[in-house]
């Protein structure tokens, strides 16, 4: 109550304090657990005392994870082990809801949760607890966490870790096995978000805080720790590709074997065009040479590369560049 100058105790019965929000001052919730299974705890004195809460009632053994649950206001969403993310609308009643696939495979593990400023937009991070590729993938929810469907422009072999919204907007930041990036919306396609060199994404969480155009990434991963780091709107790759002149656009995307860029040179120009992994490792030089003013079209082929999110730049020998995250599909 004093700005974290001091900390006074206070006894709770739960094993692992998982998630803890407070509404103001005084009303606040811990995700916990006891008794082997997933408890809410309440408190109306500003924490003092802490009350386990029978709003929320569980299955035998389900349990959650740190950072798989997320606040908002009367909306909540809280993933588990069971592959369900329960969530409320009104701060009390609680609804579960199971995650599956199209074709109805059940998933298990959401082990992060996501959630808009404005609740309308909401995503689940599946990735397995002992094995990570079992049963990953991205879902998003646009009915207030009711129900949920897998995000289809994943590349494949992504596996999500971590997920947080940019504050006052619906583009979420996302933390993968691939790298880091935002997602404007639940029908658009993964931005590569540029992280610092020495941080890796790999088993991280990660939270924002600020403005919708000055705002603060943090993020914490087993391999190599905390990372904080400030960007502003302009540090997210608009949808047409716009770097420093030279504007991009590509059809189709997603693809499978073969996209065509297109941009536009202001005068005839040695242009080379290079594809790089989220690690930054050339995987083609897809283009080296001179090329004519005005509206080009070049076909790109990646029919020998794996599926995944790449980086396609553009630069020419005046200096001008561009760059797209493309995403190859199989």
């Amino acid at each position: 109550m004093d700005g974290g100058n001091s900390w006074p105790t206070a006894s709770l019965a739960t094993t692992a304090i998982l998630g803890i929000h407070f509404a103001d001052a005084n009303n606040g919730k811990i995700v916990g657990q006891a008794g082997g299974k997933l408890q809410l705890f309440t408190t109306s004195d500003g924490g003092a005392d802490w009350s386990p809460s029978s709003s929320l009632s569980v299955n035998a053994g389900e349990i959650s994870f740190l950072n798989a649950s997320a606040w908002n206001g009367t909306n909540a969403l809280i993933g588990t082990n069971q592959g369900e993310v329960y969530y409320t609308t009104d701060n009390n009643k609680w609804t579960h809801v199971l995650l599956s696939t199209q074709t109805g495979t059940k998933m298990k593990d959401a082990m992060a949760v996501g959630l808009s400023s404005d609740n309308t937009t909401g995503y689940c991070c599946v990735h397995g607890f002992t094995n990570a590729t079992d049963s990953a993938g991205l879902f998003f929810s646009q009915t207030h966490g009711a129900s949920w469907n897998p995000y289809t422009l994943q590349p494949v072999g992504f596996i999500p870790y971590g997920v947080t919204f940019i504050p006052g907007t619906k583009t979420a930041v996302i933390t993968s096995n691939m790298g880091v990036f935002t997602l404007a919306s639940p029908t658009d396609s993964l931005r590569y978000l540029a992280a610092p060199s020495s941080w890796s994404p790999s088993s991280s969480e990660i939270s924002a805080a600020g403005t919708a155009t000055n705002y603060t990434i943090s993020g914490v991963s087993v391999a190599s720790g905390i990372v904080d780091y400030t960007v502003g709107a302009s540090s997210v790759e608009p949808a047409s590709g716009i770097t420093n002149g030279i504007s991009i656009v590509n059809s189709p995307n997603p693809f499978s074997n073969s996209t065509t860029l297109y941009f536009s040179l202001p005068t005839d120009e040695h242009v080379r065009i290079r594809i790089s992994d989220v690690l930054g490792r050339t995987v083609s030089e897809a283009f080296d040479g001179l090329l004519p003013a005005g509206q080009r079209a070049v076909e790109l082929s990646l029919k020998d590369v794996m599926p995944g999110v790449y980086h396609c730049s553009i630069e020419t020998e005046n200096g001008e560049m561009g760059e797209k995250s493309i995403v190859l599909m199989r």
